[in-house]
Parts: C-alpha cells; structure tokens; sequence
C-alpha cells in the first residue's frame, strides 16, 4: 500500500528530500560563537572607548534585536565609567598641587623652627635653658673650651640706606657668633641683640640713617659665650 504526502499526487513519504505530512526533523543544536574581551588588559578608558564602539556597532543592527544589557544601559555605564574616571584624573592634580603647598608650609616651618632653635642655643647656659623652652638639649660632643675674644672686627656702610657691614676674624673653635648693637651713647646696658650668624661677617639693617651705632660680636659654642670684642662704631649712612 502507497503513502502519499499530497493527496492524489505521486510523491511519497519515502521519496527522497520529501517528508511525510511535512513533518520536518528537529534541527542541530547550533554552535555558540565565542568572542575575546581581554577586559583585564584594557585600562579604563579603552574599556570605554569600547563599550561605545559595541553601542553604535549593534544600533540598528538586525541581527541583535534585544540586547542584553540594553544599549542604553551599557551607554549609560560607559558615561558614568567616564565621570569617575574625569573625577579620579582630576583629584589627583589637586592632590599633587595640595602636596607640593604643604611641603613648601612644612619647609617654612622647619626653616622658623631651625632658626629658633639656634636663637634659644645662642642665649642658653644650660641644658635647662634650652628644655625651659620646650627644645631638647643635645648631649655635649663639641669643644670642651669657650672660644676666644673675636678680634678684627670692622664695621663698613652697608648697599642700602639704613644699614652696616659687619667682619671679624673667623674662629674655628666657634659654632655661630652672636651680635649686638648699640646707639649712642654706649653703656655697658645699651646693647640689644642684633643677629646671629654662622659666618664671620653680617649685615645689619633696620638701622636709622644718620645715626651712631656701636657693633660688639662674640663667639659661641657647645662650652659656652666667648668674651665680647672691643666695641666699633660707625655712622649709618
């Protein structure tokens, strides 16, 4: 007995290409592509430039009807990647700029805080003196004998209005010299502290013009004040 798929007509089920009630056989399971991302070798603003390219790429694209995430959603990720991103870029030169204030502010302080600390040295007897005001005293490695009288001292106009040159002869034995000054007349009570200083020589300012003033410089070390040395006056131009 024949079996027709068309009713009447001459093909049958078993003809070749041609099925039975046209029942046609399921399909193969089809082969799911594979893609690369490399996400973890992206840097932040290729991942970006990326989700967009995939955003225009797939818009309109019949072949991808119903992305999952939406187009709009990954847009939206890709624009708040972007700000943080804009946000994180721009902290750090505020933070760069924020640092290199600070360090200038931290220097300042230290440079204030060095020169205090050689102040208070100058104008200490003792490691009391120093601790009184709030420094520590360092334990005495340096010469064990006061320095000597200063000699050679010579005061010379200084560049400016208002001020004076001071030289004397350097002291090895000597941490820093202190010198005062006085105006006229000089007493052994009339002199004020003028500066403090490394070097065998300084200026003095702030002087008025016009006027005497008498110079006296000493030397100072971890053993103590050296006397002081003959006074010198001179006319502040």
């Amino acid at each position: 007995m024949s079996f027709y798929d068309v009713a009447g007509g001459a093909t049958r089920y078993d003809s070749a290409g041609v099925f039975y009630d046209s029942f046609a056989p399921a399909q193969g399971r089809k082969k799911i592509m594979k893609i690369t991302l490399n996400l973890s070798k992206k840097t932040i603003l290729k991942a970006i430039t990326f989700a967009r390219l995939i955003k225009t790429k797939m818009t309109g694209n019949a072949k991808f009807t119903t992305p999952d995430p939406t187009l709009a959603d990954l847009g939206t990720a890709a624009d708040d990647a972007e700000t943080a991103n804009n946000a994180y870029e721009n902290s750090k030169e505020t933070t760069k700029q924020l640092l290199t204030v600070r360090n200038q502010k931290w220097d300042a302080l230290n440079a204030l805080i060095t020169k205090e600390g050689s102040y208070v040295e100058d104008h200490s007897d003792t490691e009391a003196d120093a601790e009184s005001a709030g420094f520590t005293a360092r334990p005495q490695t340096g010469p064990t004998t006061m320095p000597d009288q200063v000699h050679n001292l010579s005061v010379t106009a200084g560049d400016n209005a208002g001020s004076l040159d001071a030289h004397w002869d350097s002291d090895s034995n000597a941490k820093s010299f202190e010198v005062q000054t006085s105006p006229e007349p000089m007493t052994p009570n009339s002199f004020t502290h003028g500066d403090t200083v490394t070097k065998s020589s300084c200026t003095l300012t702030g002087l008025t013009s016009g006027s005497r003033i008498w110079v006296r410089v000493r030397a100072v070390n971890g053993a103590g004040k050296g006397p002081w040395s003959d006074p010198i006056s001179k006319i502040v131009p």
